[in-house]
C-alpha cells in the first residue's frame, strides 16, 4: 500500500497524506482556486507577501520503516506572481499501478 504526502518545498511544511497521486492532485486542484494570501496559501513566514509555495507530492510505501520517498513531484507554485502547475508530474497520475485500490 501506498501513500501521498503534500507537503510545502519552501517551508518543508506538511500538508496531508492521501491514498493515491489522483486524490493529492484533487486537493492541489482545489488549493490554486484559493487566492494566494488565504489559508492554506498564504505563506507562513514574515515575507510571505513576497514568497510562494511550492507544493510537492511525494509517495511513500505504508510501513517502510526507513520512509524513503518513492517517487517525489513538484506540483504546483503559488504566489502573488499566480498559479503556476509545474511540468513533468501529468503523466503520473494517468498510471493506475501507482494509485492504491
Amino acid at each position: 500500500m501506498r501513500r501521498f504526502s503534500i507537503e510545502d518545498e519552501v517551508h518543508a511544511e506538511w500538508q496531508g497524506d492521501f491514498k493515491s497521486f489522483d486524490e493529492a492532485l484533487a486537493e492541489l486542484q482545489r488549493r490554486a482556486a484559493i487566492p494566494w494570501d488565504f489559508p492554506p496559501n498564504k505563506c507562513p513566514c514574515t515575507g510571505w507577501k513576497t514568497c510562494e509555495r511550492i507544493y510537492t507530492v511525494t509517495e511513500f510505501i505504508v510501513g517502510d520503516e526507513s520512509f524513503t520517498p518513492q517517487n517525489e513531484y513538484e506540483v504546483l507554485s503559488v504566489s502573488s506572481q499566480g498559479v503556476k502547475w509545474l511540468q513533468g508530474f501529468e503523466s503520473y497520475g494517468e498510471s493506475t499501478s501507482h494509485n492504491n485500490p
